[in-house]
């Protein structure tokens, strides 16, 4: 009797009347095998079994995955950064919600900060500053003309990775002469537990707001 049954293993048990059980494990084998039916009790059946591989060749595996988007050369620091998960972080998805608006009204978004009014010598606008406090007392520099500004503890201004504003040089800066529509990302630290170590500073380390303008990427 020839038998071809597609497992890996083949278990037969035999019976007293000749018929034959098989058990399949898993695989493709094709078995031989030659027996008589032998009558009566405690019989032994002896076989004659033949394992043949047979070879299934399965369907090619397809793995699709979408492509990565492409980042600019300048962009990596702000992407390296917001991978790490500290501090605040608007993508130009978000910023485009909000463009119509000034700045401050962008930043208001972001938990930890004070928007802090300037004088009407400074323009009235509004600078940014961290929630928590400083003793370090504001540098003359800061005043706009004779009226300095409120005492707070302003943010350093960074624009596409390089300083703009610190503390000690001159009037705070007006976020509202910022336009959101020009700004391709932006990052806020409100303190030093938040500073990344390129923009970490002395006394006071009130924190740091990265303006990174417009690269054309969605």
């Amino acid at each position: 009797m020839r038998v071809a049954i597609s497992i890996w293993f083949l278990i037969c048990l035999g019976s007293s009347i000749g018929r034959a059980q098989t058990s399949v494990v898993r695989g493709s084998v094709r078995v031989d095998s030659t027996s008589r039916p032998i009558v009566g009790a405690q019989v032994t059946i002896e076989s004659k079994v033949q394992l043949v591989p047979l070879v299934q060749q399965l369907k090619s595996l397809e793995v699709v995955a979408a492509r990565a988007p492409s980042v600019s050369g300048k962009m990596e620091d702000f992407e390296r950064r917001r991978a790490a998960g500290f501090g605040r972080f608007f993508t130009r998805k978000e910023l485009a919600t909000m463009e119509t608006g000034p700045m401050s009204n962008a930043l208001r978004h972001a938990s930890g900060l004070q928007l802090v009014l300037l004088p009407y010598r400074c323009g009235s606008g509004y600078a940014l500053a961290s929630g928590r406090r400083t003793s370090v007392p504001l540098a003359p520099a800061m005043a706009c003309g004779d009226l300095p500004p409120n005492p707070a503890c302003y943010v350093d201004v960074y624009i596409d990775g390089s300083q703009f504003w610190r503390w000690g040089d001159g009037p705070p800066i007006d976020i509202d002469q910022l336009s959101v529509r020009d700004y391709q990302a932006i990052e806020i630290y409100r303190g030093r537990s938040e500073l990344p170590i390129e923009m970490s500073r002395a006394e006071p380390a009130c924190g740091a707001i990265a303006l990174w303008t417009r690269t054309g990427e969605p």
